[in-house]
């Protein structure tokens, strides 16, 4: 009997391939491309984001200048359109008195008649029962 032929090359992925302490070249270079593309994905990151960030702070650096000019509109209001505003509503109510045709218009500004006579306080509240029940 004839013994039979042992093949002299190794098979793919025997023991002696994957011990071998150098890692083939097709493989080092496929790294290679893998470390490129990690470090181009990061900067493209590290670029997005300093985007980002300068545009958030130009939204900022606008909204302060808006709040700015918002809060000057404001102050103006308060200082001189609100002292006008009270007065020509203080004589509204008081030409009202005179003239009762001047109430529909008051009324559908929501504006309340003025009266001559002082506010009156409330008459102060009952006091409460004792809790006990009579017949009882």
């Amino acid at each position: 009997m004839t013994d039979p032929e042992v093949p002299t090359t190794p098979v793919a992925g025997s023991a002696t391939e994957l011990a071998s302490p150098e890692p083939p070249e097709a493989f080092l270079a496929q790294l290679g491309r893998l470390r490129a593309l990690l470090v181009a994905t990061l900067m493209a990151i590290l670029l997005l984001s300093v985007g980002v960030d300068w545009y958030l702070l130009y939204q900022v650096r606008m909204v302060r200048t808006e709040l700015k000019a918002t809060y000057a509109i404001i102050e103006d209001y308060r200082n001189n359109k609100e002292p006008l505003l009270n007065r020509l509503i203080t004589g509204l109510q008081m030409l009202a008195e005179n003239h009762p045709d001047l109430n529909p218009l008051l009324a559908k500004y929501n504006i309340k008649a003025a009266t001559n006579t002082p506010t009156s306080t409330p008459a102060p509240a009952p006091p409460p029962a004792s809790g006990k029940i009579k017949g009882k």
